[in-house]
């Protein structure tokens, strides 16, 4: 059981008051809480812990004494029950608590703000604003704390210590989770503790992650990024196929491809209204949606070829266009906010079923078919184009920072260097 002793402490004063503290735990572990209450240090009870009122006062001063310590003893009931409410707590999720930990959980401005509440307003927020994709990554988040940890409910942000998050991360480990699936749930704990401790409703004395902590980009795991070889695109570029899905799913990719790999959620949500003439020329503008509210943020500008013309031309004519969107990926009219997310996620998994379809077509039996293919290989053609600088492919692939880019095409570089090992055996 943690030690906590009510004490009298000098601090300065003209009149030679102490100031009572909660010294909490013993040894190096020892921390102190600090009570706005005064008294003489000679008035007071080590044993029971309060002044000690005297009988038959007949000065004033001794009078007027005894009712400042009559207040000073109802506040010290409110800061004892305090502390044991604080324990009990603890006890009841079976925690036995740091000196750090009740200190937390004593200053904290919000005694009652728990973390699975945060989390909840925090995904209703984010619903409201129609970031529905953040939405659902936090949520998703919660969901696996509260099926690691049931009483998570109950758990207030003091709680949210190293132990706590290295027993979680061991948790994701035994459901064979990979380094990047931990990642992404450390990633959101760890927004969600940063923005707390921002907002004051949370302080960052048990903070569990950063130089000291549990290390999350240390989670990370590379994984392969594919790209077609120019002659497969090109052949993907410029071979028209009779069966109407499999050439709209071409024409897709194709057209994703041109416009610097823009992702399919991207895609989705160009209209008429992203395309801005720019020097005389048509370009298509647009921010990312994964990371447009980002401060550093930029517009990605696309100038609009003849060729990308002619797929934007063809979608046009072939597909029942909706709501002035460019791209033949939303069908239904009137969507907005979680259900336009939410039939855009199911576009996409149709659009993946089918690019399995195409690469069947197309004879590609060493890498799955995906959008991403087509980011990836937009990403490899500017690098090996001598003329293009890192400046311009990072710009095109809508990267913060040139170190962004460079990791991404040393992992591309990479994939090309296992392809040059194979061929010095390859005859």
């Amino acid at each position: 059981m943690l030690n906590l002793k009510i004490e009298t402490n000098p601090c300065n004063r003209k009149d030679e008051l102490h100031q009572l503290i909660i010294k909490v735990g013993t040894g190096s572990d020892r921390k102190y809480i600090r009570l706005p209450i005064f008294g003489n240090p000679a008035d007071w009870d080590k044993t029971t812990e309060v002044f000690v009122i005297k009988k038959r006062a007949k000065t004033l001063d001794t009078k007027e004494r005894n009712r400042q310590y009559e207040k000073n003893n109802l506040a010290l009931g409110d800061v004892k029950q305090k502390c044991d409410d604080i324990l009990a707590d603890f006890k009841k999720a079976k925690q036995v608590p740091t000196s750090t930990q009740f200190v937390e959980r004593y200053v904290e401005k919000r005694s009652n703000a728990k973390i699975g509440d945060y989390f909840d307003n925090h995904i209703k927020n984010l619903r409201e604003t129609n970031r529905i994709g953040n939405a659902n990554a936090y949520d998703s988040t919660v969901k696996m704390l509260r099926l690691f940890n049931p009483k998570f409910n109950q758990r207030y942000f003091a709680d949210i210590n190293l132990p706590f998050v290295q027993a979680f991360d061991i948790w994701l480990q035994k459901r064979n989770c990979n380094g990047n699936t931990r990642k992404y749930y450390h990633a959101r704990l760890r927004a969600i503790l940063n923005m707390a401790i921002k907002e004051k409703m949370a302080s960052g004395q048990t903070y569990p992650y950063g130089q000291h902590g549990f290390s999350v980009n240390g989670l990370a795991q590379k994984t392969p990024k594919r790209y077609l070889p120019k002659d497969v695109l090109k052949t993907i570029r410029t071979t028209e196929i009779e069966d109407y899905t499999l050439e709209l799913t071409r024409r897709i990719f194709v057209a994703q491809y041109l416009c610097y790999g823009i992702s399919f959620v991207d895609a989705a949500a160009l209209k008429r209204t992203n395309i801005v003439t720019i020097n005389n020329e048509r370009h298509i503008v647009y921010k990312r949606q994964k990371t447009e509210n980002a401060k550093s943020a930029t517009s990605i500008k696309v100038k609009i070829t003849p060729e990308l013309q002619e797929h934007l031309d063809w979608f046009e004519k072939n597909y029942a266009m909706i709501d002035d969107h460019i791209f033949p990926i939303v069908s239904i009219p009137g969507y907005e906010g979680e259900r336009l997310y939410n039939h855009i996620r199911n576009r996409l998994n149709r659009n993946n079923k089918n690019l399995a379809n195409l690469a069947k077509h197309f004879k590609i039996e060493n890498m799955p078919l995906t959008s991403y293919v087509s980011r990836h290989s937009m990403a490899m053609v500017l690098r090996k184009n001598t003329s293009i600088g890192l400046d311009q492919i990072s710009q095109a692939m809508g990267h913060a920072d040139l170190n962004t880019t460079q990791t991404y095409l040393d992992d591309l570089d990479a994939e090309e260097m296992a392809g040059a090992a194979e061929a010095l055996t390859d005859f």
